[in-house]
């Protein structure tokens, strides 16, 4: 039951991902073909963080990493400027956001996405 439930919510979130974060974006073929996903991020603890050796953790990382093992590609982690993320995301620059963003109506009028995975309230 437990790998039932991780699959659906790896769908859920690679929906989200690569379906909704840019209508100009890559799609699944293409992401697959270029064998790497592009995210965007920025330092947001317990999102994408730096742990004390240096590394890239945190829940989003780690989730990024899973679906991108389950697909067969490799992640990407790009830090980007979270004021201009829509515009980064726009050019291309990267494939998705992921990234502890709370749905908001901006969020909605620039990207698709799916229900909400963490209850976010800020």
């Amino acid at each position: 039951m437990k790998k039932i439930i991780t699959l659906l919510l790896t769908v859920v979130l690679l929906a989200t991902c690569l379906v909704g974060c840019g209508a100009k974006g890559k799609t699944l073929a293409e992401v697959k073909e270029a064998g790497k996903l592009v995210i965007g991020i920025t330092d947001y603890a317990p999102m994408n963080y730096l742990d004390d050796a240096g590394e890239l953790t945190g829940f989003d990382t780690e989730f990024a990493e899973a679906v991108c093992a389950k697909l067969g590609v490799t992640p990407e982690f790009v830090e980007i400027n979270w004021d201009t993320k829509f515009v980064t995301l726009d050019a291309n620059q990267i494939d998705c956001i992921w990234n502890g963003m709370t749905i908001s109506d901006e969020v909605k009028a620039n990207c698709a996405v799916s229900k909400a995975y963490v209850k976010n309230a800020q």
